[in-house]
């Protein structure tokens, strides 16, 4: 924390001095858990060492020296704020070309653009969840196969935890194209940082996908195929999961993903809504994810899908949300409704904030964990749907989900479809899949070592 605070302050005099100059605004952030302890005291305030970072302001795009560094090195691209699809086509290209996996959450929409390219990746978040969860000799020999020489970041941090402790456990150089100019480097690891505000992040990403000035050599082909293995290894954990046949918040979020027809806009809430997809949903083309992220991502999410479904009206625009989210900003619909917007609002409804369940939050006694997080509504969304003249469904099995998703009685409208859960369900599912994940890969080391021609790593 006093590292962060250090590095957080170093930035702030950065940006206070600059063209034009004045005075900026710090936010202080609390650190994890945000759980209280009376008996901590406050470590001594000394100055903190933090990496030296070659900072380059780059008006256009030339890249020469860094594509020459990184060629034929084994890397990983990671991809973290809001990208359109084109944007992400761009750094899947790149990709292709570096012969490296690409990492992205779906705000990025790097699971769209990656879509049938066999880029490995696609399952990073749970796997490293699984990895972590579950330490032992096989999941670190799996983590040292994983090790890259180069991390590629774009843009903020990504949504997943696990990908970010990954980034900072890694030994890997780091080079950071930040699209903001606000030198987003929160893991304090960045070697190089690019300040790519003027150009774009898609610029980078062309260049290196196509700039014919400079040779780039692609990774040995053994570097990708272990992280594709690794795709496939929890692709068939998945496939033999609740998630295909039972109705939870979780396999609710990936019927989505797989229901709606091409063309369709899928835009996300926070907290568990997008990381449910980040976690399950496979890659698939001809959708477009947005969201809203940031400290302050759950104001105004309604209205964002209204928004979306007014400038797109010709393709179905769904909101996926929580019960507090859609709560948060519930007068929104009333836009969907007086306009008839073409607007399907899928409702997680699990009486609360399920995110904090994931987190140390839950081990509070019930009435703690209750009052303060997860702050239960006991709504009555039938009723809800009633007030702004919303169309309204509540499926009880995977196969009614798929059916309301699939088929829209009203050609424009709003539409309510409510999914009922409890807070711990995705708790169990997301311990089940790591456990199975956690087996699955030690068994994959004993074949390693048994059969030495069965690869995992160079």
């Amino acid at each position: 924390m006093i590292q962060y605070a250090y590095w957080n302050a170093r930035q702030i005099s950065a940006r206070a001095v600059e063209s034009p100059s004045g005075p900026v605004q710090i936010n202080v952030p609390l650190r994890d858990p945000l759980l209280p302890d009376p008996e901590a005291t406050l470590p001594a305030l000394s100055r903190v060492r933090t990496p030296g970072t070659q900072s380059w302001d780059a008006q256009g795009v030339d890249g020469g020296d860094i594509f020459h560094d990184i060629s034929g090195k084994r890397g990983v691209v990671v991809i973290g704020g809001m990208l359109d699809v084109a944007d992400a086509q761009a750094w899947v290209a790149a990709a292709q070309r570096l012969g490296w996996p690409i990492i992205g959450d779906p705000a990025t929409n790097v699971p769209v653009a990656a879509a049938g390219t066999g880029l490995g990746g696609a399952r990073a978040e749970i796997l490293f969840t699984a990895l972590y969860q579950h330490e032992s000799e096989a999941s670190q020999a799996l983590l040292d196969a994983l090790e890259p020489d180069v991390i590629l970041r774009v843009g903020r941090l990504p949504v997943s935890k696990s990908v970010v402790r990954w980034m900072k456990q890694s030994h890997a150089a780091m080079i950071l194209i930040d699209n903001a100019g606000l030198r987003e480097d929160e893991t304090m690891s960045a070697r190089i940082l690019i300040d790519a505000h003027a150009s774009g992040v898609r610029a980078w990403g062309e260049a290196l996908a196509h700039a014919a000035h400079v040779q780039l050599s692609a990774a040995p082909p053994t570097w990708q195929a272990v992280w594709q293995r690794m795709d496939t290894l929890v692709n068939d954990v998945l496939a033999h999961s609740s998630l295909v046949n039972t109705l939870h918040h979780s396999s609710a979020s990936v019927a989505l993903t797989e229901s709606v027809r091409e063309g369709s806009n899928i835009v996300l809430a926070n907290s568990n809504a997008i990381r449910h997809v980040d976690r399950y949903a496979p890659r698939r083309a001809g959708i477009t994810y947005m969201a809203n992220r940031g400290l302050n991502g759950i104001d105004g999410m309604i209205s964002t899908a209204c928004g979306v479904a007014c400038t797109r009206p010709d393709v179905p625009t769904y909101f996926l949300t929580g019960d507090l989210g859609f709560f948060h900003d519930m007068n929104g619909l009333e836009v969907a409704a007086r306009y008839h917007l073409p607007l399907t609002v899928v409702v997680l409804n699990n009486n609360g904030g399920g995110i904090f369940a994931f987190l140390q939050q839950a081990r509070l006694n019930d009435d703690e964990f209750g009052a303060l997080f997860q702050t239960p509504l006991t709504m009555d969304i039938r009723s809800v749907a009633s007030v702004y003249r919303a169309e309204y469904s509540h499926p009880t099995t995977l196969d009614e989900l798929r059916h309301a998703l699939r088929h829209n009685t009203r050609e424009q409208g709003l539409r309510i479809v409510e999914v009922s859960s409890t807070i711990s369900d995705d708790v169990h599912v997301m311990q089940t899949v790591c456990a199975d994940i956690a087996l699955a890969c030690t068994r994959l080391i004993h074949d390693h070592a048994t059969h030495p021609d069965c690869q995992v790593k160079e």
